[in-house]
């Protein structure tokens, strides 16, 4: 039998290994032609067995013959079935479910031998819907009621309780290989998209209403590989592997290095072909709930920044807990109010740009020098500034301020811009309005007071009360070796603004300030002025969250926290312990040592780790045993563990994770 084609050919230096398991032309990432090299082998099985021969000859661009010569005597035993026959059987007439097997090199055996032992002869066959390429061999998947018994939670059992559908964006060039995943992930907590190539993905990903929780990438696709659109979904598209997950697939062996280059690419995870359907069910699972879960930790994260942005941290916390009507009495805090002199004036002199653009240059200068733990700035007219301290029961408020209001008048002092300040202590009541635009509000003589008297304070100056003076008096503040050189406090007189009690006034005074423009000032007065709470839209907190910030999330790298990351290796193989000391030590981490399981957990009582290194098979308490108890008080997101072993079963893998 001759069977030619006019396809590419085949070199003369390829033609000896064309036979063997898993041997193509083109072996690339991103090779044009699929199939995986099994079509030969098994041919030449199956000729084998029937007492034949198979040969090839080929000219690289006019084609290949493969020639089959098998024996015209026929058998002397009736019953006697050749050894290849049960591959040849007729399929049955449904096809529930497609599963290519490939490139399983850690068999000895035979392609058809190794896929018999594996697989019922039986549902062996030639995918009739796909057409797949030569090579491409799909069996029967397991039925539903089969996989529910063996440890990993039914297909129709959701991830959460609002039965959010896990997005799945499946991306392979073989058909066959997309029914199986189809298949796997067909129950109602599962949608999947399919893409069937490189830039079919990208373009999928890039319309309007594309939203995806993790994608399924095979390595070896034409033209455009699993490598390179992984990279372009984390470096060009800015998806983090924390925002959107990755398993790459492939079959290619070594396994082990794929999922290397994979990993280094951008994936979170690799799976090598065959793969176990539960294992991969499993680990899209816990991976997409770990995504869930840091999505919620970044809105969490926002959501806090934005109430800290807005009203003291202690605030901000009760506000963030779901805590309302917040409301609380300060017997003692300081505030500072400053403005620009003149500004009423200065505005109409100014364009808009101008106008913005001083603004920010004394917003600059207070961000730059206040300190956000003890001081909060309360939202007031765009031409004054106020902030507070002491809210927390700080004792040294009156301190804090002094030293912000010197800081920024030497900051703003070459830029033309004028200020006087304002500095008063007191009582006053706070307290939060509002449940989606919240509010931290200040009530009180306080602020009322400490507004009316920046009017009495000359450019350049601080005015400050008989209160806040003695809060200054008390640590010291006042005395000439704290004050800026050349700078002297004098009595300024009294300010009675209506409804208030009478307060005494103090002005410190810098070198600069002229006894001129201090005489110049008229007598004490007062002006009632309202304090203008900020108003701001912050999402509303729609679900349970973890209150901790999260690490950034700008690239798959993290920035390393202050002291370095924290490794524990748990393993009782000496040899095992200096293989991770000598990896990771030389990358900056610090590494502890734990030889058994007892000692893992004492360690982790001891102190804080970033990540557990834990090995599967240990004397006494297993890996397994650890784990689990690790988990009953840590979160994936709090303790991360990576399961060492030497063994590769799936069935160990599943229940590791």
């Amino acid at each position: 039998i001759h069977v030619s084609d006019t396809g590419i050919g085949i070199s003369k230096s390829h033609l000896e290994r064309v036979f063997e398991p898993f041997e193509q032309e083109d072996d690339s990432e991103a090779r044009t032609f699929e199939g995986i090299g099994l079509g030969l082998s098994i041919s030449r099985e199956v000729v084998q067995r029937h007492g034949g021969r198979i040969r090839v000859r080929s000219e690289v661009g006019k084609g290949s013959t493969f020639t089959v010569i098998l024996p015209a005597v026929a058998r002397e035993q009736k019953n006697e079935k050749p050894a290849g026959d049960t591959l040849l059987q007729a399929p049955p007439a449904k096809v529930e479910a497609k599963y290519v097997e490939k490139r399983s090199t850690q068999s000895e055996a035979s392609p058809c031998e190794s896929y018999a032992q594996q697989h019922n002869p039986q549902n062996l066959q030639v995918c009739p819907e796909a057409t797949p390429k030569v090579g491409s061999v799909v069996t029967k998947p397991p039925d539903r009621e089969s996989m529910a018994g063996k440890g990993s939670a039914a297909l129709d059992t959701s991830l959460n309780g609002d039965r959010q559908k896990i997005r799945i964006l499946s991306v392979d060039d073989s058909k066959a290989n997309q029914d199986v995943i189809s298949n796997a992930f067909a129950g109602r907590d599962y949608e999947v998209t399919i893409a069937m190539s490189g830039s079919d993905a990208i373009e999928t990903m890039q319309k309007a209403n594309a939203s995806f929780d993790i994608i399924l990438l095979d390595v070896m696709m034409p033209s455009l590989n699993g490598y390179d659109v992984c990279k372009h979904v984390r470096q060009d598209m800015r998806q983090s592997s924390e925002v959107l997950p990755i398993i790459m697939m492939s079959a290619v062996s070594p396994s082990d290095k794929v999922g290397f280059e994979g990993m280094k690419s951008g994936a979170n995870d690799f799976v090598a072909k065959p793969f176990d359907v539960q294992e991969l069910q499993i680990k899209v699972k816990e991976v997409v709930a770990s995504q869930r879960e840091n999505k919620m930790r970044i809105e969490a994260h926002k959501r806090r920044s934005m109430l800290q942005a807005l009203m003291p941290m202690q605030m901000a916390d009760r506000v963030f807990s779901g805590e309302t009507d917040i409301a609380h009495d300060i017997p003692m805090l300081s505030v500072l109010c400053f403005s620009v002199v003149h500004w009423e004036k200065l505005v109409n002199d100014f364009d808009a740009f101008q106008t913005v653009q001083h603004l920010n240059t004394i917003q600059s200068a207070y961000e730059k020098h206040r300190n956000p733990q003890k001081v909060y700035q309360l939202r007031t007219p765009a031409s004054s500034f106020m902030a507070i301290a002491g809210q927390d029961g700080d004792t040294y408020h009156a301190e804090t301020l002094l030293k912000l209001a010197l800081a920024i008048l030497a900051e703003v002092e070459d830029t033309g811009l004028e200020l006087h300040f304002g500095l008063h202590s007191g009582a006053a009541q706070a307290g939060v309005i509002g449940t989606e635009q919240p509010n931290y509000c200040l009530f009180g003589d306080t602020l009322q007071l400490v507004q009316a008297m920046i009017d009495q304070t000359p450019p350049g100056c601080l005015c400050f009360s008989d209160a806040a003076k003695n809060q200054l008096e008390q640590l010291g503040q006042l005395s000439m070796h704290r004050l800026p050189a050349g700078a002297r406090v004098i009595e300024r007189g009294k300010l009675e603004p209506p409804s208030c009690k009478a307060v005494q006034l103090w002005l410190l005074v810098r070198a600069s300030v002229s006894e001129e423009a201090i005489n110049q000032m008229p007598a004490a007065s007062a002006r009632p002025c309202a304090v203008q709470p900020l108003h701001a839209q912050i999402p509303s907190q729609q679900h349970a969250v973890v209150a901790a910030s999260p690490q950034p999330l700008a690239g798959s790298h993290l920035a390393a926290p202050a002291g370095g990351w924290r490794l524990l290796s748990v393993d009782d193989d000496e040899v095992n312990q200096e293989v991770v000391t000598g990896m990771f030590k030389p990358e900056g981490l610090d590494v502890t040592i734990a030889m058994n399981g007892v000692e893992c957990l004492n360690q982790i009582d001891k102190g804080s780790f970033h990540i557990v290194l834990l090995d599967s098979m240990m004397p006494g308490m297993s890996g397994l045993e650890v784990c689990k108890t690790l988990r009953k008080r840590f979160t994936h997101l709090e303790l991360p563990i990576i399961m060492l072993t030497c063994r590769t079963a799936a069935e160990e893998a599943a229940e590791a994770i």
